[in-house]
Formats: C-alpha cells, structure tokens, sequence
C-alpha cells in the first residue's frame, strides 16, 4: 500500500455501491476532515463482471472525482481492491492508496490458529483469489477454502433487504466452509459487513469474523492521529439516480447523512 506523510485532510472513498458505507461509517471516528464517497451504483454489483470490465469502470468513475484536492483514496471494495489497484497506483503515483483486501489477508493469516481459513466474497474477487494468495505468502501451509456468493449484493443492494432470502443465502455458502473446520473467516466484500447480523449467529462465537472497517481505520490512524477532531464533511458522488442512493443510505448508515 501506498503511504504518505501528506496530512489526510480530504479522502476518497470508492465502492461499486453501498457496501463501501461499512468503512466510510468507521473512517469517520477518524479527525479527517472531509470525505468524498464515491459509488459506481449505475453497475453494481461488480462481482459478475469481468476484470477487463471492473478496471474501466473503476477508473471511469474514480477519474470523476480524483483531483490534486484530495489527498488520499480508500478502495473499500474487496474486487476492486483486488483487480485494479496496481492500475490505480501506476495512474495517480503522487496519491496515497489503500486497499481492503491486503489488510484482511494479513489479519486472516495472523489471526487463525489452525491455518484453516475461509473466505467469502463476490465471484470476481474469489476466481481472482488475491486474498488467497497474500496470505499464502505470510502462511505458506495455510489452508484455505473460498466461496463465491453472487446473491449476497443483489440481495444487500435491493431497495428492501428480503431477510429470509439472505439467511438461506448465507446458509447456502457459509454452511460448507464450515465443514472444512475452519477457525477464521474473512467478509471479504464490505455489502456483506452491513448483514453482519445475519452471519454472526451462523458462524458462532469459535470463528474468527476478519472484519475489514476497523482494520482500514487501524491503518489509517497513525497518519492522522495528530491532527485537530473535527466535523467531518461528507459528499456523496455516485453514477445511478441520487435519491435512490440516499434512500439506501438512510436505511443501513443514517449516522452518514447526520453529519
């Protein structure tokens, strides 16, 4: 990842839709003061998509928004963190990058006991298998099972979040990573942290949950920590209809819009 000495005073934070407003909410307990959330909502979800796809619509958007104001950007999607951030990086050098697939690789790898790891996410991100092979490369006995859930966004992204539906879902994919005596999940795409709920209780207390908010804000801390608590002023930019997108928003993060 990149990294600066640069105080972070306005930051970007990119997703294909709503799930990035799992870590824009935790970023926020940070004193940065503005934040640009960027959402390619006009396609999402990403997972169905191929990489050749998801890197022009990343950068499609990101160049819409990417300015010499801002003084960072947060990839919170697992796909495109995993797709297209070498892409990001070589196209702006002089901004500081951070991406949510390394730091739960790691966390993965340095949280499971057993090395029996598993990892849920969007078709795109497990057929690229980035996580799998970050923490192959700290663990190189790690086991690890993945699992493709294509239902999950669609489900997250509806106007109503159908709740039997996701829950025999989650059942569907979660169920047989646990057979493989796993001790260590990762979410690995930040729609499904705003169902956490709904997977909690499916996978049970002995399972390490590798959540990816809190490890963007851990990061992210010892570059600001010394800079002034402030407000923080949050502008939303997304490709689909507005109102849509805010409807959304004040059903899974109202903080957000309380800022």
């Amino acid at each position: 990842m990149n990294d600066t000495k640069k105080p972070l005073h306005k930051l970007v934070v990119f997703d294909s839709g709503i799930g990035g407003l799992s870590v824009l909410q935790e970023l926020m307990k940070l004193p940065i003061k503005e934040f640009v959330y960027c959402a390619d909502t006009a396609h999402v979800p990403y997972g169905d998509k191929t990489p050749d796809e998801i890197i022009s619509l990343t950068m499609k958007t990101l160049l819409s928004v990417i300015d010499p104001s801002i003084d960072g950007l947060v990839l919170a999607c697992h796909t495109a963190s995993s797709l297209v951030y070498e892409t990001i990086t070589q196209a702006f050098p002089h901004l500081p990058v951070w991406n949510v697939m390394e730091p739960a690789a790691r966390s993965a790898a340095h949280t499971s006991l057993n090395k029996r790891i598993g990892i849920i996410g969007t078709s795109a991100t497990i057929a690229h298998s980035r996580h799998k092979q970050t923490i192959l490369n700290i663990e190189p006995d790690a086991y690890i099972i993945q699992q493709a859930c294509p239902d999950l966004v669609p489900l997250i992204e509806a106007p109503q979040l159908d709740i039997d539906a996701t829950k025999a879902a989650l059942h569907r994919y979660i169920t047989p990573l646990l057979a493989h005596s796993i001790d260590t999940l990762i979410i690995g795409c930040t729609h499904y942290e705003l169902i956490r709920n709904l997977i909690n209780p499916l996978v049970g207390k002995d399972i390490a949950l590798i959540s990816t908010p809190p490890l963007m804000t851990a990061l992210l801390y010892p570059l600001v920590e010394n800079q002034d608590i402030v407000k923080p002023v949050i502008s939303i930019h997304v490709t689909g209809p507005q109102i849509s997108f805010l409807q959304k928003l004040n059903s899974v993060a109202p903080a957000i819009l309380q800022k």
